[in-house]
């Protein structure tokens, strides 16, 4: 991966208009008018582009489904299962 990127996004100005498309007990997300996600972890937030964010959702995705096998091989694929999102939903 890599750490240096052509486009550069300043950090979140008071004017940048954000909505929330998801929250949970530990993290939300927001989306930037400008399109940059915003991954909220407490005190931690991150600003991604789509391609990033989606790469790091598939990433964690791997780690879940790796530690899965890992702890019941024959129950890892239904694990996940129920964590997926029904169809059409973010």
């Amino acid at each position: 991966m890599s750490h240096h990127t052509e486009r550069s996004h300043a950090p979140a100005a008071a004017n940048c208009a954000r909505t929330r498309l998801a929250e949970g007990g530990l993290a939300a997300v927001d989306v930037c008018e400008c399109g940059v996600f915003q991954l909220h972890l407490g005190a931690l937030t991150l600003r991604l582009e789509p391609s990033a964010l989606a790469d790091l959702a598939e990433t964690l995705e791997q780690a879940l489904l790796a530690q899965a096998r890992r702890l019941a091989p024959a129950a890892a694929p239904s694990l996940l299962a129920a964590r997926q999102p029904e169809r059409g939903e973010a």
